[in-house]
């Protein structure tokens, strides 16, 4: 990665740039590719993945599986690659810039903790219907435990 922001750097210098603008061209343009990058990811994997998941899913006997398609616990895990790939790719765009990274890595891992709440939250209720079709469920409901194990993760 190293070679090709030098050689980045270096096509930049050609057209009479300085060192300075040089880098700070090849350090935008690297960024830019790695949110493009991630947005690419993101929409190829919110398209393919529901697509995928929806058709196995319809294929099973089981009914816990379109209970958690339902509640969209598959859609919510597919958005966990566009956070992934930034925060393992930013540091070999800015190799250079330990702050910057820190500082991007900290956003994108409160942005993490955001969607993984959602994820489990997804879980939990499809847990919960899953757990309600059966019928010992009216006798011994879990809802209220599933509430507090909420209230802990959003906590």
């Amino acid at each position: 990665m190293l070679d090709l922001k030098l050689a980045l750097e270096q096509w930049i210098l050609n057209f009479g740039f300085n060192a300075y603008w040089a880098n700070l061209i090849g350090d935008a343009i690297f960024f830019i590719s790695l949110l493009l990058i991630s947005y690419i990811a993101n929409i190829l994997i919110k398209k393919s993945i529901p697509l995928i998941v929806t058709r196995l899913v319809r294929k099973t006997k089981t009914n816990w599986d379109d209970i958690m398609l339902k509640r969209k616990v598959f859609t919510r895990l597919s958005q966990l690659a566009p956070i992934l790939i930034i925060y393992y790719g930013i540091p070999n765009v800015f190799p250079e810039a330990p702050d910057f990274i820190l500082l991007v890595q900290k956003t994108v891992r409160i942005y993490l903790v955001f969607w993984v709440a959602l994820i489990i939250d997804s879980f939990l209720r499809s847990l919960n219907d899953i757990y309600e079709s059966y019928d010992s469920a009216a006798e011994r409901p879990i809802k209220g435990y599933i509430q507090v194990v909420q209230i802990i993760v959003y906590v």
